[in-house]
């Protein structure tokens, strides 16, 4: 008898800058322009949040922590090599993680979606990798996601990402209705959806199945159920208390799909599920020492059957007439290849972009009455210069932009400080 160990999948519930871009007058930006990559975009880049890297087995992927606090699972057999063969074995999962303004401004990343201005929860990047080569999603593909928050918005909805020519990302509605928003309670105030553990199995004619369940109970603080569903057969077991053990016979070529799920309230509580196929056994185990439990808070939770760019956004302008923007003078001695230039709201959280025609540098529409700052970098013989300058915008609003030495860590501190 073989004996394998399968990992905890645990489930919580709960730029565009311009830069040498021609213009015929001075006038608002009305779509979004696509800019080269200058020097001063190409360093803020160095400086941008980079990809965090996960090693999960493709057939069972254990859940994702990031250093924000986000979670994200996967189903079993998510991904497919370049040849269109289920990926197995051990894939390295990348995500890069933008949560603040200035993570949106360093990357280049402004939240635009068809030109129109997004508010944003957050975005983030999914890729995987197996020995070198880049991964697509399978039909099998789900990601669950928990997008940490600090001030919930119900509005959010599912955005995913289109990339453009010069890497930054058209925002496409996912059109799933607004995202659920999941609060973590103190230990012991409310019960919870703890976590969730699904695995395939391939099953040849003839072959058995027999499934047997082991589980401790604290006084009902924790409760197992199973799902299962293939070899022409579906169940749902709400309650694993008094479980006795199911063969199932498969008559043709098959695959079952299990989960076993965990509810909690007081403390984590032991469940082992063991699967027999025809003399080879693999244990399930949803376990203390494997279920972390998420810090206490707000959190998005969205589902997605997308892999690549995210999204946790709303048009915040949608019905208004964006007849609005602001204008600065182009300092002398500074050029549009010197420099970037967006704009961020001190009302809500997200990023527009600008042009620069190397005259004036003129920000994007937006609304009568609309807070905005305009922010700029420049880099000049290997020396960082930052200028901000901020109004409530109203028709063509004329602001300066006085350049002053500064470094990245000073520029992030303020954007964020907005």
């Amino acid at each position: 008898m073989k004996i394998l160990k399968l990992s905890l999948l645990t489930l919580f519930v709960g730029s565009l800058a311009i830069t040498g871009c021609k213009k015929d007058e001075s006038t608002a930006n009305n779509g979004s322009p696509v800019p080269e990559l200058n020097t001063v975009l190409g360093s803020l880049l160095a400086n941008a949040p980079q990809a965090e890297s996960f090693q999960l087995n493709a057939q069972f992927p254990t859940p994702i922590r990031t250093a924000n606090g986000a979670r994200y699972v996967f189903n079993n057999n998510s991904f497919l090599m370049p040849d269109g063969s289920i990926a197995t074995g051990m894939i390295d999962v990348q995500i890069t993680e933008h949560f603040s303004n200035s993570d949106l401004l360093l990357a280049g990343m402004p939240t635009i979606s068809n030109g129109e201005q997004l508010v944003t929860g957050g975005q983030f990047l999914v890729e995987a990798f197996k020995n070198g080569q880049q991964l697509s999603a399978s039909p099998q593909y789900n990601l669950n996601a928990e997008i940490p928050t600090d001030e919930p918005d119900t509005n959010m909805d599912l955005f995913i990402g289109e990339p453009n020519l010069d890497g930054t990302v058209n925002w496409m509605e996912a059109n799933q209705g607004n995202l659920n928003v999941t609060e973590v309670f103190e230990e012991g105030d409310s019960s919870w959806y703890c976590s969730q553990l699904c695995g395939s199995i391939p099953m040849s004619a003839g072959s058995t199945l027999t499934i047997s369940y082991t589980g401790s109970m604290s006084e009902s603080s924790t409760m197992h159920s199973m799902s299962y569903e293939g070899l022409g057969d579906y169940d749902y077991i709400e309650d694993m208390t008094g479980f006795t053990p199911i063969t199932l016979t498969a008559t043709t070529d098959d695959v079952i799909y299990i989960c076993i799920n965990d509810f909690n309230v007081d403390g984590w509580q032991g469940a082992f599920l063991t699967l027999d196929v025809d003399g080879e056994t693999a244990i399930i185990t949803i376990d203390s020492d494997e279920c972390e439990p998420m810090p206490f808070g707000y959190y998005y939770n969205l589902n997605t059957n997308h892999l690549g760019w995210i999204n946790c956004d709303y048009q915040g302008w949608a019905g208004l007439t964006q007849d609005s923007f602001m204008i600065a003078d182009l300092p002398a001695d500074y050029e549009c290849d010197d420099l970037v230039a967006y704009v961020v709201y001190p009302d809500f959280d997200g990023l527009g972009y600008s042009s620069c025609d190397g005259v004036s540098i003129t920000s994007m529409s937006m609304p009568s009455n609309t807070n905005a700052v305009l922010c700029s970098v420049a880099l000049i013989d290997d020396t960082y210069y930052s200028a901000f300058a901020t109004a409530t915008v109203n028709g063509e609003t004329a602001v300066t932009l006085n350049y002053s030495e500064t470094s990245i860590a000073e520029f992030e501190a303020f954007i964020n400080g907005l």
